[in-house]
């Protein structure tokens, strides 16, 4: 799947601004993921986990994921089932879970409260995650 793959999806462009449409309305609508979304958002994410791999630093990595986040953007809180099933599992490159939490900030609605939460107070977490994960959670607090 490439990363515009997702424009293609028959229906998800008429949900996408039936929501917007319900939003400007109603307020926002709380959103859940569909199989279709949740395919795309774990694509993103191994291709974010292969980028981790390859990319020594934070700054190249960040560099190297622009594409992927702008994804993750699009689908917005339908991408947080993905993102909290990636941060469970702990066998992850630092750098792909720091991206992960990164974009909980973004995207991320009180369901990531408790995983960041989580993240911020472990200390077998490497720091810069868990000063993201605080970070985070001042982004999510704030957008309420």
């Amino acid at each position: 799947m490439t990363d515009r793959d997702y424009k293609k999806c028959p229906g998800l462009a008429r949900t996408a601004l039936l929501v917007l449409l319900a939003a400007a309305l109603f307020g926002p609508v709380p959103l859940g993921a569909g199989p279709r979304e949740d395919r795309i958002t774990l694509a993103t994410l191994k291709r974010v986990e292969a980028v981790a791999r390859r990319e020594p630093s934070l700054d190249k990595f960040g560099r190297s994921t622009l594409q992927e986040s702008a994804v993750l953007l699009d689908l917005s809180t339908q991408a947080v089932p993905g993102l909290l099933k990636h941060l469970r599992a702990k066998r992850t490159d630092w750098k792909a879970r720091f991206w992960a939490v990164d974009m909980l900030g973004y995207v991320g609605d009180a369901r990531a409260a408790g995983r960041l939460r989580g993240i911020a107070s472990n200390r077998g977490e490497k720091a810069l995650v868990r000063e993201r994960a605080k970070r985070a959670l001042k982004e999510i607090a704030d957008r309420r």
